[in-house]
């Protein structure tokens, strides 16, 4: 084999490694680019979550009371847009009959909510304790879905709600605020107190005022 035949083979081969290493770059490249489109989505993805809008259906009991709301709040750090809220059945409120209302036909499940602000909060009585538990259960279930769909954040939501009453009508203790139960209390041991100063001092004044006769007896 002459040099040249010896230089063109070498020629060949090198540039079939050099094929080989340039596929395996931007193989690699690739796969780099890929990974580094999947991070920006899922940042972009995280960012979005937590700036969106979270509207949150649940239950809240009124302090010192048994009264039952139904409430809708935005948790998010968005407003809700288009905010649309559907009951999947009636509910009659448990309340006297004379100014019980079906919550379905409220304007806030009948018309679409423009805009709910971060931190806004609707509450609608659902009833008392005793009245809900008694109260029958196709005009008042006691258990219900709140269906919300709103826009927020470039992105549409549809997500539903599952209420459930039972737990709270049987045997539900009524929910106190440590503040005013500790205020309850102190009331209390105040009233204790001032009526047994109460008593010392009109024990006191009867001894003073039978003191003297006592002593004219003597004499």
């Amino acid at each position: 084999m002459s040099t040249s035949d010896r230089i063109a083979l070498a020629l060949t081969v090198l540039t079939f490694v050099l094929v080989i290493v340039t596929a395996a770059y931007a193989y690699f490249t690739l796969r780099i680019l890929k990974a580094n489109e999947a991070v920006v989505d899922e940042m972009r993805e995280q960012r979005r979550a937590a700036d969106r809008a979270y509207v949150l259906v649940t239950i809240s009991l009124r302090i010192g009371t048994n009264l039952i709301y139904l409430a809708v709040e935005n948790t998010g750090r968005s407003p809700a847009r288009a905010l649309d809220l559907r009951l999947d059945s009636d509910f009659h409120q448990a309340l006297p009959d004379h100014i019980a209302e079906n919550i379905r036909t409220f304007a806030a499940f009948t018309k679409t909510i423009e805009s709910l602000p971060p931190a806004a909060r609707m509450l609608f009585l659902l009833g008392t304790g005793p009245l809900l538990h008694s109260a029958p259960t196709e005009r008042t279930p006691k258990v219900f879905s709140v269906v919300a769909t709103y826009a927020s954040a470039g992105a549409q939501y549809e997500e539903r709600t599952t209420i459930d009453l039972h737990p709270l009508l049987d045997h539900a203790a009524v929910p106190q605020d440590a503040i005013v139960e500790e205020l309850k209390k102190l009331r209390t041991e105040t009233v204790q107190e001032l009526r047994r100063i109460a008593g010392s001092i009109t024990a006191s004044s009867a001894e003073k005022g039978t003191e003297p006769a006592s002593q004219t007896g003597l004499g």
